[in-house]
């Protein structure tokens, strides 16, 4: 398992919590740049809408704790939830997700390094969320300006 893995996502909740990130923000298209403390993000949301909790794709870095470019894609099921997941970008393979408390992470550096390339290069991203009784959701994201968004969280001190 990635190093830092469940610190990240207690920052991201702590962070995406609190009113002051608006001060430092960047908005490019479908996505926006953040810079809070220790960590800096770049953020989307899904084009529809379903029931269900905050849904929400970040790349986002932590040069303090040596994470860059780290996927976090949270489902809106809640922290109790068994799923499975899966991140496609455009008609490439799909990544499979590592899920912890509703969240999906990418199980390697490597894969996320992958995966950040295709985003950069591409349309669209969907999330598939396939639950024990074998049916499934998906959302879907524009990856339209994270290449800029990931550019102004990049330049995190």
């Amino acid at each position: 398992m990635k190093k830092h893995l469940f610190s990240g996502v207690a920052v991201l909740v702590a962070v995406l919590g609190a009113p002051a990130i608006a001060a430092d923000a960047e908005i490019n298209e479908a996505w926006e740049g953040h810079k809070a403390d220790d960590v800096c993000f770049a953020i989307t949301f899904p084009e529809a809408e379903r029931p269900g909790g905050d849904r929400y794709v970040t790349v986002s870095n932590r040069f303090e704790e040596g994470v860059e470019d780290e996927i976090a894609v949270v489902s809106g099921f809640g922290e109790e939830a068994n799923i499975e997941g899966t991140i496609r970008i455009d008609e490439e393979l799909p990544f499979q997700l590592l899920v912890y408390k509703g969240t999906g992470f990418l199980k390697t550096e490597e894969l996320e390094e992958k995966a950040v390339q295709q985003m950069k290069a591409g349309r669209e991203l969907e999330v598939k969320w396939t639950k024990p009784d074998g049916t499934y959701v998906f959302d879907e994201y524009s990856l339209y300006g994270m290449t800029a968004s990931r550019a102004f969280a990049n330049e995190c001190d």
